[in-house]
């Protein structure tokens, strides 16, 4: 009982759960690596903007 509601419906959610962001994040793949990179260089500059602010 325990282990086919508790345990089984862990495994399983955790599935759906992965499932479903594997789909909202394959709507962010365009191939484009121009907009990676604008990304990756947006982010690095967030970072370093709290890093310089709060320390």
């Amino acid at each position: 009982m325990f282990d086919s509601s508790v345990v089984d419906g862990t495994v399983n959610g955790a599935a759906q759960g992965t499932a479903l962001a594997g789909g909202a994040l394959r709507k962010l793949q365009t191939g484009q690596t121009q907009l990676y990179v604008i990304t990756i260089a947006i982010g690095a500059f967030a970072i370093a903007i709290c890093v310089y602010l709060f320390s």
